[in-house]
C-alpha cells in the first residue's frame, strides 16, 4: 500500500516525530536513545479517503506499537500506556476494519487492555525486539509459515499501577541528593504477587500463549526418589498443523504463617520439538525437592520446608491447572549449610533491612506498600567517607623475585594457595597499569603469564576489540526477554555458541554477558536486557547462554550483581531489601548460572545494597558467591 506508506515515510522524516519536549534531535541514535516512544501521527491525516483506500487493499489492517528503553532511564507508566494519538489511530483503523492485528515491537510489558475492547482486534502477538533478523519471522507467522510457540515469561496487568512495586520504585530522595529504593513488596514480584492475592488485575498469566494448533498435557508418571521431583508429561499435538508446546512445572507450598509464600512457584521447564498433527513425544521435568525451601530470615537464618502438603502442578500457565499431585513433608527440615559446597546458610544482609512494613499474606492490605520518606541515618551520612587513616599494619609486598622462578598466573589457577605470592611479584607500575588501563580490556603482564585480553558489552551482540567505539560488530540477536519467551532452553545455548563464533572471529575475549536481574517492575529500563520476573527462568536461560559462548571458550560476566532492578538513580542509590525476597528471587537468579554453567566471571552493580556499593560489598562478593560458588569446569555442549 504505496499510499499509506508514503504517508507514514514523509511523517518518519520529519522533525514532528522528533520532537522531545522543546528539543529537536537531528541523530536518530540520539532520539532512541532519549526516547522510549516516539510521537504517533496525528490521526486526523488518516482522511477517510485513505482509510477507504488501505480497507480496499487489504481487508486486514495491522497496527504496530512501539517501545523502547535505554540504559540510565526508566519508563513511565504513562508511556507503558497508549497515548491519545495511538488510542485515536485505534479506534479509527478498528471501526474501518473488520479484522485487525496488533504487533508488540517492545521491550517491556505495557498495558494492551484495549485489545479488549474492540471486537475487530481478532489476533495479537508480542514481537519484542526481535534482532537484526527477527522481523522476518514475524513475517513467516503472520503467513502461517511458522507457528508461534511462545509464552509470557512476564505477567502482563491490565495497569502497571497494579504492580505493588510500582509505589517503591523510581526517585525516592533523601534531604541532600541521595536516592533511595525500597523493596516493601518483598517475594511477591510479578505472578508470585497476582496469582497470591489479585488475579482479577491480570489480562494475561505467566506462562500464557497461544498456538495455530492445539495440543493435549498429561502427567505418565512421576518420582519423588533421591531428592528429586521428577515428572514425565506426554505431550500430544492434536491439531491440524505442526507446532511446539511448553510443559510448565509449578508447585504451590503449605502457608503456616511463619514464613511468605507465594501461592504458587515455577519449579521448572522444557520445550518439545516440532511435533506434527498427531504426534507426541514425553519430556521429564525434574528439579530438587530443597528448591521448594523458603528462606526464614525471621527466625532459623536456613532454608526451611515446612511438613505440609505440597502440590506438584503441570500448568498450561500459572493460572490454568492440568493436572497435579500431592508431595507430603512430614516434619519441619531445615537446610542449614548449601548443598553443593557445604558452607553454612547464615544472615549476610541484616543492614539491608531499613524497617519497613513488608507485604504479607497475614494482612494485605495493612501491609501493601506505600512510598515513604526517610531520614539520612548516621550510617548513610558516612557512607561514601573513606576510612581514617592507621599507622597500624604494612604495605603490600611488591616486585618480589623468588628463587624457585615465577609463579605465574596458570600457577593460580591450579593451586589457589599461591594467590598472595603471585600477587607480591607485581610491581607498583604494572598495578597502576592494570587499574588505568583497565576499561573493556585486561592489561597484560607478559612476565606473570597475564594475557591481554578485549572485553565488550552485550548482551544482545558481541561487539568488537576497541573500547567502546565497536568498530566490529556481530549479529544483533533478539532481546533477552524474547529468549526468555520461547521457554527453549537449545536455543538459547545455541545463541551463546552463534555469539562465541563471532566473537572468536572479532577478536572479543569477554563479553558481558547475560544480563540476569528481574523484572521487578515494567517500568525498568534495562528489562529488555534481562530475561523475566522469575528468577528461574532468568537464571536458566543465562546459564545456557553462558554454557553455548563456553563452547567457543568465550568468557561470559553475568551481571548487574545485584538489585540493579531500576536505572534510575542506579549509580549508588541506597537499595533496601529483606533477606527473604534477596534470596528467593533476586540472588536466585545469579546463583543458578553460578553453580550450574561455566560461569567464570561476574559484573558487579553500581547500586547499593543497604549502605554498601555492590563493588566493594564483601558479605555479596566474598561470603556469599565465592565461598558458596562451584566453578563448572566445562561446559556440556
Amino acid at each position: 500500500n504505496t499510499e499509506l506508506f508514503d504517508l507514514y515515510d514523509k511523517y518518519c522524516s520529519s522533525e514532528e516525530i522528533l520532537k522531545t519536549g522543546s528539543t529537536v534531535f537531528n541523530n536518530m541514535m540520539q532520539l532512541i536513545l532519549a526516547k522510549s516512544a516516539l510521537n504517533e501521527m496525528d490521526p486526523e491525516k488518516l482522511t477517510d479517503d485513505i482509510m477507504q483506500s488501505a480497507k480496499a487493499f487489504s481487508e486486514t489492517a495491522i497496527i504496530v506499537i512501539g517501545r523502547t528503553s535505554a540504559e540510565n532511564s526508566d519508563l513511565s507508566p504513562e508511556t507503558l500506556a497508549l497515548s491519545d494519538n495511538e488510542r485515536a489511530m485505534v479506534e479509527k483503523v478498528c471501526s474501518t476494519f473488520s479484522d485487525v492485528i496488533v504487533l508488540f515491537n517492545i521491550g517491556n510489558v505495557m498495558e494492551m487492555g484495549f485489545i479488549d475492547e474492540y471486537e475487530s482486534i481478532k489476533a495479537a502477538a508480542i514481537v519484542w525486539i526481535p534482532g537484526e533478523f527477527g522481523m522476518r519471522a514475524v513475517g513467516q507467522m503472520l503467513k502461517g509459515n511458522v507457528n508461534p510457540s511462545g509464552r509470557l515469561a512476564d505477567t502482563v496487568a491490565y495497569s502497571i499501577f497494579d504492580h505493588p512495586s510500582t509505589q517503591n520504585f523510581g526517585s525516592y530522595e533523601y534531604d541532600g541528593g541521595e536516592y533511595y529504593v525500597e523493596y516493601q513488596e518483598g517475594i511477591y514480584v510479578g505472578y508470585r504477587y497476582f496469582e497470591t492475592f489479585a488475579k482479577d488485575k491480570v489480562q494475561y498469566p505467566f506462562g500464557y500463549g497461544l498456538s495455530y494448533t492445539t495440543f493435549e498435557k498429561e502427567i505418565v508418571s512421576s518420582s519423588t526418589d533421591n531428592g528429586k521431583i521428577s515428572v514425565q508429561v506426554k505431550v500430544t499435538n492434536t491439531g491440524a498443523i505442526s507446532g511446539k508446546d511448553t510443559v510448565q512445572l509449578y508447585y504451590s507450598a503449605p502457608y503456616t504463617g511463619k514464613i511468605e509464600k507465594s501461592a504458587i512457584v515455577l519449579g521448572g521447564f522444557d520445550k518439545t520439538k516440532l511435533l506434527a498433527p498427531g504426534e507426541s513425544e514425553t519430556l521429564t521435568v525434574e528439579y530438587n525437592v530443597n528448591d521448594m525451601a523458603s528462606y526464614d530470615w525471621l527466625g532459623t537464618e536456613a532454608w526451611v520446608l515446612e511438613k505440609g502438603d505440597y502440590e506438584i502442578i503441570l500448568g498450561e500457565n500459572a493460572r490454568e491447572h492440568i493436572d497435579s499431585f500431592i508431595y507430603t513433608i512430614d516434619t519441619d527440615i531445615i537446610i542449614k549449610n548449601d548443598s553443593v559446597t557445604g558452607t553454612e546458610i547464615k544472615h549476610l544482609f541484616d543492614e539491608a533491612y531499613s524497617g519497613y512494613t513488608i507485604l504479607s499474606r497475614a494482612n494485605p492490605e495493612k501491609t501493601y506498600p506505600s512510598a515513604r520518606a526517610l531520614v539520612k541515618t548516621d550510617d548513610i551520612k558516612d557512607a561514601d567517607k573513606y576510612p581514617s587513616p592507621t599507622k597500624n599494619g604494612s604495605a603490600p609486598e611488591m616486585g618480589v623475585v623468588y628463587d624457585t622462578g615465577v609463579i605465574t598466573l596458570q600457577d593460580v589457577y591450579e593451586d589457589e594457595s599461591l594467590m598472595e605470592p603471585f600477587l607480591d611479584q607485581l610491581t607498583l607500575d604494572e598495578m597502576i597499569h592494570n587499574c588505568t588501563r583497565g576499561g573493556y580490556q585486561t592489561h597484560g603482564i607478559e612476565r606473570l603469564g597475564v594475557p591481554q585480553t578485549w572485553d565488550n558489552d552485550g548482551p544482545s551482540s558481541i561487539k568488537g576489540a576497541h573500547g567502546i567505539s565497536y568498530t566490529d560488530s556481530g549479529t544483533a540477536y533478539p532481546c533477552a526477554t524474547a529468549i526468555a519467551c520461547t521457554w527453549n532452553k537449545a536455543i538459547a545455548k545455541k545463541m551463546g555458541y552463534s555469539v562465541g563464533i563471532e566473537a572468536r572471529s572479532i577478536g572479543t575475549d569477554i563479553w558481558y554477558a547475560p544480563g540476569v536481574n528481574i523484572h521487578r517492575n515494567p517500568m525498568g529500563g534495562r528489562n529488555f536486557e534481562y530475561f523475566s520476573e522469575d528468577p528461574v527462568i532468568s537464571g536458566t536461560m543465562g546459564a545456557q547462554i553462558i554454557d553455548g559462548a563456553w563452547g567457543q571458550q568465550l568468557v561470559t560476566t553475568i551481571k548487574h550483581f545485584a538489585l540493579n532492578d531500576q536505572e534510575s538513580n542506579r549509580a549508588g542509590i541506597f537499595t533496601w531489601a529483606d533477606e527473604q525476597a534477596m534470596r528467593e528471587i533476586y540472588l536466585k537468579a545469579f546463583e543458578i548460572p553460578v553453580k550450574e554453567s561455566a560461569c567464570h566471571g561476574v559484573m558487579s552493580a553500581y547500586n547499593r545494597i543497604g549502605t554498601d556499593w555492590c563493588g566493594g560489598c564483601s558479605e555479596l562478593l566474598v561470603d556469599l558467591l565465592r565461598k558458596l560458588r562451584v566453578l563448572y569446569p566445562q561446559a556440556k555442549i
